[in-house]
């Protein structure tokens, strides 16, 4: 059986990971995931999220804290680790989405090491606001 994830993000060209943010564990990891990072898509579900980011801990609870919260979020603050230990900038934009009885948060990463320019410093991540959330319905 197809998941609405395999049938929406397999063929993408950017990384596209699900994961369920109470314990990390990457559920979903497309082609552009595995190319990316250095995995097959089958070998990110072995590994948490956190892994990937490895050393930025703090900034990783902080922004998915956020997204939790508000439902949605995006930065470019937070930097993947490959799987032979590479350092990508990344810019990263999630989404908590309704996965059955609980939520799980989608993420579309990006490496943005191929826009730096030598010698020019990127412009710093704009202050961070979060959209008004719509109203919830029971």
């Amino acid at each position: 059986m197809t998941s609405i994830h395999e049938r929406l993000f397999a063929d993408a060209a950017q990384a596209v990971l699900v994961f369920d943010p109470a314990d990390g564990s990457i559920r979903y990891a497309n082609g552009g995931a595995g190319r990316l990072l250095g995995y097959e898509p089958a070998e990110l579900l072995e590994v948490t999220i956190s892994s990937i980011y490895r050393e930025q801990g703090p900034e990783l609870e902080t922004f998915l804290a956020r997204v939790v919260e508000y439902g949605h979020g995006w930065t470019r603050d937070l930097v993947l680790r490959t799987s032979n230990g590479a350092s990508l900038p990344s810019e990263v934009f999630a989404l908590l989405i309704e996965s059955g009885a609980q939520g799980m948060v989608l993420v579309l990463a990006g490496d943005r090491s191929q826009n730096r320019r030598p010698g020019r410093e990127p412009p710093p991540t704009p202050a961070w606001k979060p959209f008004a959330a719509p109203p919830r319905t029971v």
